[in-house]
């Protein structure tokens, strides 16, 4: 048996914020909401309808082409109703071509999406990489839909410009994690030790049951939008082109379309302001290759 001491919700969800934004080669400044929102030029909730992989003529190494149906637009414009956005790294003749922190779609898959740039150059289109990217999963003891961060924990809403996040997280899977593999020290406000895995699993349970829907932090989110738009450092959206499938040298089509017979009407009305690219961006990183596993790192 052994005994663990609970302080607050408070501590648990800092905890979280404060991991490593991506592992191994790659590093990425942290960014809350009120930055994504203000220096992406594109943000859309989308479902990836696509997944195209080749050479990119002006890369010379595997890219991954994902294209989205786009579901609703907060902030800039694409031509039509969907976006082609392309990731550097993928598997190609047999050769894994891998960035480091890389987000990864799933065709299929729904996302909230901070973009913000896009180009035949590769690279990675998210702003902040993985903090620009939420899932919608499924809650794994209710089936409802809720916002997942890069970690894997569900996100309870805004609070202080960023997400608040529960103490609780999902696999790759999409499967809850156990209490004992939390890894976080619980505290209790009240004081209570809590002793065995029991007391854990109680209180892992009580953290997916305050879980909102998805629904409800979009609502939100919402609002957060109109709050920024008068901020000083708040940047207008614009144009986000799509990455042409013609530019691929090779190609592979890692899964059959999945386009909808109909495409659904975008509100609201984007705002269109061309302008370059974000600023404080970092520079385009220098690439080493490994001989086997071809694994990107700055």
């Amino acid at each position: 048996m052994y005994k663990t001491s609970l302080l607050s919700w408070g501590i648990v969800a800092l905890l979280l914020l404060i991991w490593p934004v991506a592992s191994g080669g790659t590093t990425v400044l942290k960014q809350d909401v009120g930055e994504l929102v203000d220096r992406a030029p594109l943000i859309f909730i989308g479902t990836a309808i696509d997944k195209q992989l080749g050479i990119l003529e002006k890369v010379g190494y595997p890219t991954t082409l994902v294209t989205f149906q786009v579901d609703e637009l907060f902030k800039g414009m694409v031509e039509g109703t969907e976006v082609t956005l392309a990731f550097e790294g993928g598997e190609l003749g047999g050769e894994i071509f891998e960035v480091i922190g890389m987000p990864k779609f799933e065709v299929g898959g729904k996302y909230l999406l901070f973009v913000r740039t896009n180009g035949s150059r590769g690279g990675c289109p998210i702003l902040g990489w993985g903090q620009g990217k939420l899932d919608f999963l499924s809650h794994p003891f209710t089936g409802t839909e809720m916002l997942v961060d890069y970690r894997g924990a569900p996100v309870l809403g805004l609070e202080n410009d960023d997400w608040r996040l529960a103490p609780v997280s999902v696999g790759p899977s999409g499967l809850a994690k156990t209490a004992a593999a939390i890894g976080v020290e619980l505290i209790a406000e009240d004081g209570v030790e809590i002793s065995g895995l029991a007391d854990l699993e109680a209180l892992a349970g009580r953290a997916w049951a305050s879980v909102p829907g998805a629904q409800g932090v979009i609502d939100s989110l919402r609002s957060f939008f109109q709050s920024r738009t008068g901020s000083e450092t708040y940047l207008p959206g614009s144009f986000v082109a799509s990455v042409q499938m013609e530019g691929l040298l090779s190609s592979e089509a890692l899964i059959s379309p999945m386009r909808p017979a109909s495409a659904p009407s975008i509100s609201p009305q984007p705002v269109l302001e061309p302008r370059g690219a974000a600023e404080g961006e970092a520079s385009r990183p220098t690439y080493s290759v490994s001989a086997s596993k071809k694994e990107i790192l700055p």
